[in-house]
């Protein structure tokens, strides 16, 4: 038990070290608008808005099946790294059209693509299609520039989870922060509007019955603000202290009453 109490331990650490580590080196690219970035160019013969499927027939009477990739043209690849949350794209056969990083020479390259919303992030390796549960690499080798890879993984990569993960507890920080300030300036200014309206009760000789939300908006604005505030506190630190003293009064006194004599 002790063993697994440890391995616990270390991991929480390994976890805590790489979110830091994370948040200090960045482990994505900068994340840009993406206008203009991407190009689609879509054959538009399927009606649902899926990949178009079209049947041909020869005049020897033999049937060919064909589905007309959709089109990515990346005109800005490659002007530095970053990355971008992509349109909604129905996937299928691809063709993503880009110019290599390290000739100039525009390519062309068959990919099959998911469907759905992916980032896509640039650097001078690449292109990668992130989707929530794959990825799609388009790597252009400096070895061999005359063609381009296509790979294919699952998951979001660590680097990005970790990452991803940081900015959720960076954000949720910082939600709890501003929420201890709002609360902290509450309870402030509920107890100013509570000393001044004592201090105005006391400067009218105790009379009147004063709303605090209503003195809270009027009294900031009238000459003596900081004066009625002072009677304010001044009044609620001895009603404590008489509070106090009759507390402890009470005490000696209920204590005197059971002390046992011996008439």
């Amino acid at each position: 038990m002790a063993a697994l109490s440890r391995f616990g331990l270390w991991r929480n650490w390994a976890i805590l070290t790489l979110i830091v580590l994370a948040i200090q080196a960045g482990a994505t690219e900068p994340r840009v608008a993406g206008l203009n970035e991407l190009v689609i160019l879509d054959p538009g013969a399927n009606p649902q808005g899926l990949p178009a499927v079209k049947v041909r027939t020869s005049a020897d009477g033999k049937t060919d099946i064909d589905i007309p990739p959709t089109i990515h043209v990346h005109r800005y690849y490659y002007c530095g790294n970053k990355e971008y949350q992509g349109p909604i794209i129905t996937g299928g056969p691809t063709v993503v059209v880009a110019n290599n990083p390290w000739t100039g020479e525009r390519m062309y390259i068959d990919v099959m693509l998911p469907a759905g919303a992916p980032i896509i992030a640039y650097d001078k390796g690449g292109i990668t299609y992130v989707y929530q549960n794959t990825r799609v690499f388009i790597a252009f080798s400096c070895l061999c520039r005359e063609k381009a890879v296509v790979t294919y993984a699952s998951g979001r990569g660590v680097e990005r989870r970790v990452q991803e993960t940081a900015e959720k507890v960076k954000e949720k920080t910082g939600k709890i922060m501003q929420e201890s300030k709002v609360v902290g300036t509450m309870k402030k200014t509920a107890k100013e509007a509570k000393d001044v309206a004592t201090g105005v009760a006391m400067a009218a000789g105790g009379a009147g019955n004063f709303a605090l939300d209503t003195v809270a908006k009027i009294v900031p604005i009238i000459p003596g603000y900081q004066t009625l505030k002072s009677l304010g506190q001044q009044f609620h630190e001895r009603a404590e202290h008489e509070a106090l003293q009759q507390g402890q009064f009470r005490q000696e006194t209920e204590a005197t009453q059971f002390i046992q004599t011996n008439r």
